[in-house]
């Protein structure tokens, strides 16, 4: 019987979701990356639009939006570029 230690880096074949997920982790490139929670999860459209100035040059866009998947979790926020209410972009006015 072998015993692995708590902090040892077990290799993970290449090829493998979770090794490429790792190899390029999405969102450290998010543009709202060191944006506070209290600017990206809101409501109303003035109070998101730090988060929307950023989202809109994003390049990962579109995989927040497959992480997130704001309109199948009632998501309150700023995702891919819009400000989501209960699941449901909000037009803005």
């Amino acid at each position: 019987m072998s015993v692995v230690a708590a902090d040892a880096v077990l290799p993970v074949a290449e090829g493998h979701a979770y090794a490429r997920e790792r190899a390029e982790d999405w969102r450290e490139r998010a543009a709202c990356l060191g944006l506070p929670a209290r600017e990206i999860f809101v409501t109303r459209a003035a109070q998101a639009a730090p988060a929307l100035r950023r989202c809109g040059a994003c390049p990962v866009r579109r995989r927040c939006l497959e992480a997130v998947q704001p309109e199948l979790s009632w998501f309150d926020g700023v995702c891919g570029g819009r400000l989501w209410r209960n699941g449901r972009v909000v037009q803005p006015r």
